[in-house]
C-alpha cells in the first residue's frame, strides 16, 4: 500500500472497499475440503474460519453489507452464517477472489512475522475466552470467542 492516509475517515473509507487477505493455510485448507464431499460440512468449514481472525472478519463483513431485510437479529458465530449463505454460497461469493496475506506482504517478512503473531495472540486470548465463558455458564461461548477473536483487528490491519 503507498497511500497515505491522515484522517479516521480515509482509513475508513479504505478498509470499508478493501478485500481483507486470509491466510495460505485457511484457503488451501477450505479448497482441500470442498473438494472432499464426505468430509464437507457447516462444522468442518466454521472450523477453519474461526482459526483465522481476518476471514472471520471477512465472512462477518459480507454477511452485514448482504444482509436480508427479513433477518430480525444479528448472525454473530460462524455456524449460522455458513448456515444462512449455504455452502455453495460461501465459496463462490465469499470465498471467491480472496488472496493470502502471505502473498500480500511477500515484501515485507517483518510484516508478515507481526501479523502471525498478533493472529496467534487473537487465537489463545479467544481459547482462554471460550473456555472462561464455559466455565461461568455463559451460553454465548460462541460469541464471546468471535468477539475476543476479533478483539486486536485494527492491529492486524495496521501491518
Amino acid at each position: 500500500m503507498t497511500e497515505e492516509f491522515k484522517t479516521l475517515s480515509q482509513w475508513v473509507s479504505f478498509l470499508e472497499t478493501s478485500i481483507l487477505p486470509v491466510s495460505r493455510n485457511s484457503l488451501a485448507d477450505l479448497e482441500m475440503l470442498r473438494l472432499d464431499e464426505e468430509q464437507l460440512s457447516v462444522l468442518t468449514v466454521a472450523r477453519i474460519v474461526l482459526r483465522d481472525p481476518l476471514l472471520m472478519a471477512h465472512v462477518l463483513r459480507y454477511l452485514q453489507n448482504h444482509r436480508s431485510r427479513h433477518q430480525e437479529t444479528e448472525i454473530i458465530e460462524v455456524e449460522q452464517a455458513i448456515l444462512v449463505l449455504g455452502l455453495d454460497a460461501f465459496y463462490q461469493k465469499v470465498m471467491g477472489g480472496l488472496g493470502s496475506v502471505e502473498d500480500q506482504l511477500n515484501e515485507h517478512p517483518a510484516a508478515l512475522t507481526n501479523l502471525q503473531r498478533v493472529e496467534r495472540r487473537a487465537e489463545r486470548a479467544a481459547d482462554y475466552a471460550r473456555e472462561w465463558a464455559i466455565r461461568l455458564n455463559d451460553r454465548r461461548f460462541g460469541e464471546v470467542y468471535v468477539a475476543t477473536l476479533l478483539h486486536d483487528l485494527a492491529e492486524m490491519l495496521l501491518w
